[in-house]
């Protein structure tokens, strides 16, 4: 799978950069199970990215009603859907991964903000980068 990062990845690197790992292959406890991360050096050998072997497949949990979902996050359900469909309209498949959130601090006439990391350019199936 094409990331734009992913977490494993980054602390088999963080880990390896700073003199605490053995060799390029890792194995980390999450709370999925354990995760192994190969590792892949840059020209100059420092660990840029990696591969990851999930210990599962992706499971998606139970739907949450619109309504819920917005009621958390301080907006009328009315706002979700217009969120979905602007992300939609400005990123092709497949898109970047988001997290949508309120804010209350926000200025004027703002209601809710949107984090995401986003990918420019080909990265290869498995990469991890």
């Amino acid at each position: 799978m094409a990331f734009a990062g992913h977490p494993s990845i980054d602390t088999a690197c963080v880990l390896a950069r700073r003199g605490l790992a053995i060799g390029d292959s890792m194995r980390l406890e999450v709370g999925a199970g354990i995760v192994a991360v190969e590792l892949q050096r840059d020209a100059a050998g420092t660990p840029s990215s990696g591969t990851i072997d999930v210990p599962q497949p992706l499971s998606l949990g139970a739907e949450i009603p619109v309504e819920t979902v917005a009621a958390c996050l301080g907006l009328a359900s009315g706002d979700v859907g217009v969120v979905s469909a602007v992300y939609g309209e400005a990123f092709a498949e497949p898109r970047p991964a988001r997290t949508t959130m309120a804010v209350a601090a926000l200025p004027p006439g703002v209601r809710f903000q949107i984090e995401m990391t986003a990918l420019h350019g080909e990265v290869a199936a498995g990469s991890g980068a």
